[in-house]
C-alpha cells in the first residue's frame, strides 16, 4: 500500500484508476518484470584487505582505495556487513522517481534495500579482486544509462557513476551530487542490495 501511495503522488489519477481496475493485484504484477537476473555477488570475508594497503599514485584510485579500506574496517567490526550479499541496479520503469519511491522499489519489488556506501565500496573491492583493473574502475567511462542512487555517509544519498542518458560521462566510481528527499530524479535508478 505504501508503494502505491508514493506512486500516486508521482503518477496521479492514471495509477489510481489502474490500481482499482485490477483490484490492487495488477500493480505489483505490472512491476514484477523488474526482478533482475544480473546480481553481482559480494563475499566480504573473501576480500583480501592486503590488496588495498599500498597507496595509489592516481588521485581517484587513492580516494577509492581509502573508501574501500574504511568499508573493510566497518565490515570487520559489524556483523551486518560480514556476510555475503548481492547487488544490482533497478530496471527503470518510471519517468520520474524520488528517494521514497526508490526505497519502496528496493524493498517491495527486489526484496532488499538501497545500497549503502559500505556495500558499494565492498562491491568495488570484490570487482578489483575478481580481475577488474583500477583503470577500468576509476578512469574508464561508465556506459550505463542511469546514475545509481546509493545511501552515502551521514544519512545522505548520492548519485554514483555516469549517465549516458543525460550525457554525463563519468567513471563507475564517480561520487556525484547529494540527492534531496523530495528531489525528482529522471536519470537515476536505485542501486539495490539483498542479503
Amino acid at each position: 500500500m505504501q508503494i502505491m501511495l508514493i506512486c500516486v503522488k508521482i503518477y496521479g489519477a492514471r495509477l489510481i484508476y489502474y490500481f482499482f481496475m485490477t483490484g490492487g493485484k495488477g500493480f505489483m504484477s505490472h512491476y514484477s518484470h523488474m526482478n533482475p537476473e544480473n546480481w553481482f555477488k559480494v563475499e566480504p570475508r573473501s576480500i583480501n584487505s592486503t590488496h588495498f594497503l599500498m597507496k595509489r599514485d592516481d588521485k581517484k584510485e587513492e580516494e577509492i582505495r581509502e573508501l574501500i579500506n574504511e568499508a573493510l574496517e566497518v565490515a570487520k567490526n559489524n556483523s551486518n556487513y560480514d556476510r555475503p550479499f548481492k547487488t544490482t541496479e533497478a530496471q527503470k520503469n518510471w519517468s520520474v522517481g524520488t528517494l521514497l519511491l526508490f526505497k519502496s522499489i528496493a524493498e517491495k519489488i527486489y526484496g532488499g534495500h538501497v545500497t549503502d556506501w559500505v556495500e558499494q565500496c565492498l562491491e568495488w573491492a570484490q570487482k578489483l579482486e575478481a580481475g577488474m583493473s583500477w583503470n577500468e574502475l576509476c578512469a574508464k567511462i561508465d556506459n550505463t544509462k542511469y546514475y545509481k542512487v546509493v545511501a552515502w555517509k551521514r544519512g545522505q544519498y548520492r548519485l554514483i557513476g555516469g549517465c549516458t542518458t543525460s550525457r554525463k560521462y563519468y567513471t563507475p566510481t564517480h561520487i556525484g551530487e547529494t540527492v534531496g528527499l523530495d528531489q525528482k530524479l529522471r536519470n537515476a535508478v536505485p542501486k539495490i542490495t539483498r542479503y
